[in-house]
């Protein structure tokens, strides 16, 4: 393994003295870099890993050092990644998503070009990418602002959050390869991966070699060797085909109970994808009749009259009844975790609706 950091190559011998130097840099990235790779080399067998915050309290929990390097190659053997490839960490290494990019470098020897994260973690210098990973907000960045530059990625994976129509509609002419994942850090990241541009785009969710699932009250639940013996039960809802493929529905934990008909915010914001440019999340509100309704954040200035009427007008079109939100709001900004991902408590926000 090397890494590549601010242009500057660290071969293998040298990333001990590196990291010493960095563990306690103030720039965060580089500590949090420096950190996951001596904690890799220590006498313990496990890895303490934060996690996202996003259905609950961010906790650290202990992974074993056995599973994450088995999760690593299973991942470098389904996207036959080998040596001396480039690989992209572009996401903040105090997490599990970069931590294991990380890791994947070093059970797979591949070299490791290392950069801030941002909204915007593609630069033209960089050159040909065999693997990278990047959550669908830094997707956009790049294809905003430097499209050409994703030309350069030979395989790439999108997780964090799920990919929208709009998203997806603007990778589709990629010669990349484009794979949405589905993992959390209790998996270490991905068990299942989904081809999302090509001739061989799906909806469908097909695990990694190793992984099975299986439903339960309308629930994923997930069976893997290098997790251990117990089934890890999950809150996503899903559609099981067969014990190594399924398509996701949403979580369980997000859905929206509006006069007795429970309502997936994921469902609705799918379809809102190519009416709406700015960042939104539907939410439930509290109601006294309904018990919750359904109600939609729009990150933006309030939309001049006719646009409401509009957006108003193609939502009776193109969603089910009960899925029509009853207010919209208009806020400075949607809340998200560290990692990204959008915070669904309607108190966090100040509200004004239109």
């Amino acid at each position: 393994m090397r890494l590549i950091i601010e242009g500057h190559l660290i071969p293998h011998k040298g990333i001990a003295s590196w990291c010493k130097e960095h563990v306690s840099s103030r720039e965060q990235w580089k500590q949090e870099i420096a950190d996951t790779l001596m904690k890799w080399v220590d006498t313990k067998d496990y890895v303490g890993v934060h996690t996202s915050g996003s259905t609950g309290t961010p906790k650290v929990i202990q992974l074993n050092k056995y599973s994450m390097r088995e999760s690593a190659r299973m991942t470098l053997r389904y996207f036959h990644l080998q040596g001396g490839m480039r690989a992209l960490l572009c996401l903040p290494a105090a997490y599990i998503a970069g931590k294991m990019m990380i890791v994947r470098a070093m059970v797979g020897d591949l070299d490791l070009v290392c950069e801030p994260p941002s909204s915007l973690p593609i630069k033209d210098e960089y050159g040909h990418l065999d693997f990278v990973a990047m959550t669908p907000m830094q997707v956009m960045g790049v294809l905003d602002q430097r499209s050409a530059a994703m030309e350069d990625i030979d395989q790439l994976i999108i997780g964090g959050a799920p990919v929208d129509q709009l998203l997806r509609s603007r990778i589709q002419k990629l010669t990349t390869r484009c794979y949405l994942t589905y993992g959390m850090t209790e998996t270490i990241t991905h068990i299942a991966v989904q081809r999302i541009n090509g001739s061989s785009a799906s909806s469908v969710f097909h695990t990694l070699e190793g992984v099975e699932v299986l439903e339960s009250d309308g629930c994923l639940v997930i069976q893997a060797a290098h997790l251990g013996d117990i089934p890890i039960k999950t809150t996503d809802m899903v559609e099981v085909l067969d014990p190594y493929s399924f398509i996701w529905k949403g979580r369980a934990d997000d859905v929206i109970n509006s006069g007795g008909i429970k309502i997936c915010p994921q469902a609705i914001e799918d379809k809102l994808s190519t009416m709406i440019d700015d960042s939104y999340v539907v939410l439930g509100e509290m109601d006294p009749v309904l018990g919750e309704k359904i109600v939609l954040l729009i990150a933006a200035d309030a939309y001049p009259s006719h646009r409401i009427e509009s957006l108003r007008s193609k939502m009776l079109l193109a969603l089910d009844k009960y899925e029509n939100p009853k207010k919209i709001y208009f806020v400075n900004r949607l809340i998200r975790t560290a990692t990204g991902k959008v915070k669904r408590d309607i108190n966090l926000y100040n509200l004004k609706s239109f």
